[in-house]
């Protein structure tokens, strides 16, 4: 199994929390500021996971999660985001996202979550 991680966040500082995190559990995390490029990424790293913010700029994370879906990719992604609002949870869940989790960054939380999407 693929241990990359794909990460789309336009926050610098929230990139490398979740870097530093996956990495300290053994994966490799690959990060991009918008989802602009997300299918070419999946495409050439083959990621045993996505997490990607709700808003970004260029394309948000419904669209990239609607272009990785309709490429065929099917790594589990996390919409990773501040907006707590039950519509965008439904939408993101409804666009092919797998999990829902809610900024700012909690590691138990983010941990409970993904490292079973990844197999740990």
């Amino acid at each position: 199994m693929s241990r990359k991680v794909l990460i789309f966040d336009d926050d610098s500082m929230m990139r490398t929390l979740l870097s530093v995190f996956l990495k300290r559990k053994g994966f490799e995390p690959v990060v991009a500021v918008d989802g602009v490029d997300a299918v070419a990424l999946a495409a050439e790293h083959l990621p045993a996971l996505i997490v990607m913010d709700f808003i970004m700029p260029a394309k948000d994370g419904l669209e990239a999660i609607g272009d990785l879906r309709r490429a065929g990719v099917t790594a589990p992604v996390v919409m990773f985001t501040s907006k707590d609002v039950p519509e965008d949870r439904a939408r993101a869940l409804g666009a092919g996202a797998t999990a829902y989790l809610l900024k700012p960054f909690n590691p138990a939380e983010f941990e409970r979550v993904v490292l079973p999407l990844l197999g740990s």
